[in-house]
């Protein structure tokens, strides 16, 4: 059985697989489609996704009087629930449904739920980057010194450097 929000996205691209052949669905056709019985095992549960669909804003669930056959309303039947995807469910199937809101989520909260992690992290790396600057700074200053030749010191032998006496 697929997880929730696969089944949630099942029925939302149910429902935007429609959107420009129907503007609604009757409920039925879509507690009852077998695609979607399948991946969600039963009709209550089709119902509330539906449900949870309509609480989102993403689709409309209104009562109206089936179309006859002339294409007027047929009043006769009585009134039945029909479904429709909104503008925004749209979007939001289009941008990957609840599954990629998923995914999005963990990204931005993987920050605020580790910020602790995140900064030890940081300081360590600061750290070593730091003794490891420092390490190099001392071979290059070692390897200048011991590249220099050695100067010899300029003495004036020739001088009689005497302290004249008293």
């Amino acid at each position: 059985m697929p997880k929730a929000r696969q089944q949630i996205d099942a029925v939302l691209k149910h429902l935007y697989k429609w959107k420009d052949i129907a503007r609604s669905l009757h409920i039925d056709s879509i507690t009852e489609n077998k695609e979607l019985l399948k991946i969600c095992g039963n009709k209550i549960e089709i119902e509330r996704i539906l449900g949870k669909l309509k609480e989102d804003g993403y689709i409309v669930i209104n009562l109206r009087y089936p179309l006859g056959p002339d294409g007027k309303n047929d009043m006769k039947k009585g009134l039945f629930n029909y479904c429709g995807i909104t503008f925004e469910g749209r979007l939001f199937w289009e941008n990957g449904g609840y599954t990629s809101d998923l995914r999005k989520k963990k990204i931005v909260e993987f920050p605020k739920n580790y910020w602790w992690l995140i900064a030890i992290f940081s300081f360590i790396i600061g750290f070593f980057a730091d003794v490891i600057k420092e390490r190099v700074r001392q071979k290059i200053l070692l390897n200048t010194i011991q590249s220099q030749p050695e100067s010899q010191a300029i003495t004036d032998s020739s001088l009689n450097h005497k302290i004249p006496s008293r």
